[in-house]
């Protein structure tokens, strides 16, 4: 596994700046991207958790 920025915005408008650019994905449950990841079938630079929002 590569690795990776994880951040957990506080707000919907902190969420949509991090997950503007390239190879960012969001992340709301997550087990079948957690797989992805681990597999290396998807490689981010940044994760953004959105379960807290």
């Amino acid at each position: 596994m590569n690795a990776f920025d994880f951040a957990a915005p506080a707000s919907i408008e902190d969420a949509l700046k991090l997950l503007d650019g390239q190879n960012t994905v969001a992340l709301s449950g997550g087990t079948d991207l957690l797989s992805r990841i681990k597999d290396q079938v998807t490689v981010p630079r940044r994760v953004v958790y959105l379960k807290d929002i």
